[in-house]
């Protein structure tokens, strides 16, 4: 789906102009409920919290758990950091889940 600056999804940002950063001259704003939904690094930290509270476990019981910081498991369910792959698993082992679990859209 392409956007076009006439769609209701497309809306222009000012900036102040720096030499040393690259802008992008639009800011995509659709919302939860359009077609693409949420953003799936979004998605994936909001499961993780909601299944790791759901267990009784803490950040840092997941982090010890899965051998990952327990800063990093923050940032994750913050949606500040992309999860790899293997990441995605050893947090899904560590939660006794199947890693597809994490990336199902919230209803």
């Amino acid at each position: 789906m392409a956007l076009h600056a006439k769609s209701e999804n497309f809306h222009w940002k000012t900036i102040a102009y720096d030499p040393n950063v690259e802008y992008i001259a639009w800011l995509n704003t659709l919302q939860r409920g359009s077609a693409f939904g949420m953003k799936l690094r979004i998605q994936l930290g909001l499961n993780i919290q909601e299944v790791r509270r759901s267990q009784g476990i803490s950040q840092e019981g997941l982090a010890h758990l899965a051998d990952i910081d327990r800063g990093y498991i923050g940032k994750i369910e913050n949606a500040k950091h992309a999860a790899t792959v293997d990441m995605i698993e050893a947090i899904a082992k560590a939660l006794c889940i199947e890693p597809m679990e994490l990336l199902k859209p919230r209803s």
